[in-house]
């Protein structure tokens, strides 16, 4: 376990690397200095993508040179990991999920060695990326408090409702007394603490206003109305304490766990993401055909490596 509490590493760089100065300002603090100790919201409506923009923002985090921590109360471990896998070596989620089915060994060598290249990349920064998944209901004081030796310099949340205590009749109370907490525990530990919560369709937050009331940012994000044309997310800024509040749309290839800015070149990132997975879709065709005919033209060849074979048949 490495901590950093404190880290002078530049900077949050929390969506796009090529715009970091400027998504770092909106996202609240650290522009060439250090993180700052903020409590912070990610909003969405059920199904937008929430775990997926934090995802990506723990792998961003964490290639900057943070120490990162997700802890999720819906998905499983095995999902968080089929979620990265796919975002860092761009092979589909839909193949990772099933490999022994969809995958070809050139893909799984693919996953293998992108999978290492990320770690390195992190290790030289002096990151880390952790997931933990709780086995029984916890609290918020228990989450914090258990992950506090540790020193992180960023712990997720996913989500809030999900906590333990953080129902009945008061619950509008209960969220307020969380959220109050987790804000007290980001200042006194020098540490960034974002909780995911769920949005009602007018863009208001569920059950507590308390819960946006005592943030330093708060990011509501929707689905674009032709969401798998455009591919774009809305990100409304509610509140950008230390910061410049303004909205924007990030682009979001839901395919491969990917969430990211909106390049100049739009128009030529979705067809090139169109056009990749028309590729997939003909390649997984032509490996059945072969497959049944069992040429054996297009077999892939056998890693070399007996650590890769290993971990390939593993998988």
């Amino acid at each position: 376990w490495r901590g950093g509490v404190g880290s002078s590493r530049c900077c949050l760089a929390a969506l796009p690397r090529r715009r970091a100065h400027k998504l770092a300002g909106a996202w609240g603090y650290c522009l060439c200095c250090r993180l700052a100790s903020y409590y912070r919201v990610l909003g969405g409506y059920t199904g937008a993508g929430k775990t997926a923009l934090a995802d990506q923002l723990a792998e961003n985090f964490s290639e900057q040179g943070f120490s990162v921590s997700q802890v999720s109360l819906e998905m499983t471990d095995e999902e968080m990991m089929a979620r990265k896998l796919s975002r860092i070596s761009k092979v589909p989620l839909s193949k990772i999920i099933d490999p022994s089915n969809k995958m070809t060994k050139s893909e799984r060598r693919d996953v293998y060695k992108a999978y290492i290249k990320h770690s390195e990349r992190i290790r030289r920064k002096g990151g880390l990326q952790n997931i933990r998944v709780p086995e029984e209901d916890v609290s918020m004081e228990e989450i914090l408090f258990t992950l506090k030796p540790y020193g992180y310099d960023v712990i997720i949340i996913d989500y809030i409702t999900l906590l333990k205590g953080a129902d009945g009749d008061d619950q509008w109370r209960k969220l307020g007394q969380i959220t109050r907490f987790a804000k007290v525990f980001a200042k006194n530990n020098n540490c960034v603490v974002i909780l995911l919560c769920q949005v009602n369709q007018d863009a208001t937050i569920r059950y507590a206003k308390a819960i946006a009331e005592h943030s330093n940012t708060c990011w509501i994000f929707s689905r674009d109305q032709n969401f798998e044309e455009t591919k774009l997310l809305h990100v409304k800024q509610q509140k950008a304490r230390m910061g410049r509040q303004y909205d924007f749309d990030l682009y979001a290839d839901m395919s491969i766990m990917t969430i990211g800015d909106r390049s100049s070149d739009y128009e030529k990132q979705v067809k090139k993401s169109s056009d990749s997975h028309e590729e997939n879709k003909k390649s997984d065709r032509g490996k059945f055909k072969n497959r049944n005919h069992g040429d054996g033209k297009n077999k892939s060849s056998v890693p070399k490596s007996k650590k890769e074979e290993r971990w390939l048949n593993e998988i």
